[in-house]
């Protein structure tokens, strides 16, 4: 077919079967570098624990306190480590706290038929993850 032909061509450019085929194929191909993309971001981007946002977070509060309070190098060596001492007491309150949520569940479940304790443990995904 010559170019004239083309572009006189009565029936529309996209019921041509080459141009669905690329349109189908670009498509997918941006649906799977999505996909990888979004993998990439949750698995590298995203911090995978809360120290690094605890240590920032003690940075600020530390900073704050420093400007607001104007702290001595002594008091300011001191708060600090209280600080580091009661980042650590709440990680294993939490810890704790996570023990006694399983150990209340796993209860519940004795309590329950196997029909029943199905419905709780779809209930439990569908919480938030602390929950479960």
């Amino acid at each position: 077919m010559s170019f004239y032909g083309v572009i006189t061509d009565p029936k529309p450019t996209w019921h041509n079967p080459r141009i669905l085929s690329l349109l189908l194929l670009v498509f997918l191909v941006g649906v799977a570098c999505g996909g990888f993309a979004t993998q990439y971001a949750i698995s590298h981007l995203v911090p995978r624990t809360s120290h690094s946002s605890r240590d920032s977070a003690q940075a600020r509060t530390m900073a704050h306190l420093k400007q607001d309070l104007n702290l001595t190098p002594d008091q300011e060596h001191k708060i600090g480590i209280l600080l580091e001492d009661l980042a650590k007491y709440y990680d294993n309150v939490q810890v704790q706290m996570d023990d006694v949520r399983q150990d209340g569940k796993e209860r519940i479940k004795k309590l329950l038929t196997a029909e029943q304790q199905k419905k709780f443990d779809k209930i439990m995904t569908e919480m938030s993850p602390r929950a479960r």
